[in-house]
């Protein structure tokens, strides 16, 4: 097998590369179900640890990669574009997600991944993934539960877009990334939590998740921001109230767990 073409924006990671048994965002990732006795097997396959500066593309639709990728740190943005040139995003990619993986039936990516912020990301060659599944069965059972989460969420925001108000897409949105953030912050601190986590996303990107265009959004951030819902401003998202909001949305948390392998 050719060695594989490093992606013209991502630098090798300078600082030392994270040990995968002691990895903190492990449990929300692929190798979640390796037993911690195995994950040096794990790193084996583990071609490097990678940087991205914010603003540059990872992939664009139709490559055919080489790697498939572990967030370890960062937000990404996974999009599609229409004929007229606008932007769709499909889903927000954090820290924990799998990427790189989903492609059609001639090897090319379905979408686009860009990234929000810096980040830095676990590359695997995506020819060994195959085999990586076959001598880890619990890889197998990860993988399919990620993309169920994912193929759920995909669902309800379509539903949303369709179905749904601006205030209820838009609600709904917020309290995914609130959770799933808060998930990985759990993890860094133990259980600790917030109401606060990290939010790089400007009024546009949150538009393009939910199609509603970037004016009804501001009214919409305005209207959440008047009730007291929440409060949103340098990069950070504060829930104020996560059962009004939670009304409003129509949220269950159930959409963002992962589902049982049967």
């Amino acid at each position: 097998m050719p060695k594989a073409r490093q992606n013209r924006v991502l630098k090798i990671n300078t600082q030392p590369h994270t040990d995968c048994t002691t990895c903190s965002i492990r449990q929300m990732a692929l190798f979640q179900g390796v037993p911690q006795n195995q994950l040096e097997w794990t790193q084996h396959y583990r071609e490097n640890q990678y940087t991205i500066a914010a603003g540059s593309t990872l992939f664009h639709h139709g490559d055919h990669t080489q790697h498939v990728y572990t967030i370890y740190d960062g937000w990404f943005a996974l999009h599609q574009m229409t004929a007229a040139g606008k932007r769709q995003i499909l889903r927000f990619a954090l820290p924990g997600d799998f990427i790189g993986f989903q492609v059609d039936c001639n090897g090319e990516t379905s979408h686009t991944a860009s990234a929000i912020t810096n980040g830095i990301l676990c590359a695997f060659p995506r020819y060994k993934l195959t085999k990586m599944m076959e001598e880890q069965p619990k890889i197998s059972e990860s993988l399919i539960t990620i993309v169920s989460r994912d193929m759920s969420l995909c669902q309800q925001h379509f539903f949303g877009m369709t179905q749904k108000t601006a205030i209820e897409s838009i609600s709904f949105l917020l309290l995914e990334l609130y959770h799933r953030m808060q998930a990985k912050l759990g993890h860094q601190t133990g259980g600790k939590q917030t109401n606060t986590i990290p939010f790089p996303l400007t009024q546009e990107d949150v538009g393009d998740a939910t199609g509603v265009t970037k004016i009804h959004t501001n009214r919409v951030f305005r209207e959440l921001k008047k009730k007291k819902l929440i409060e949103c401003s340098h990069k950070k998202l504060v829930i104020l109230d996560e059962g009004a909001l939670t009304d409003i949305a129509q949220f269950d948390l159930d959409y963002i767990k992962n589902p049982q392998v049967i």
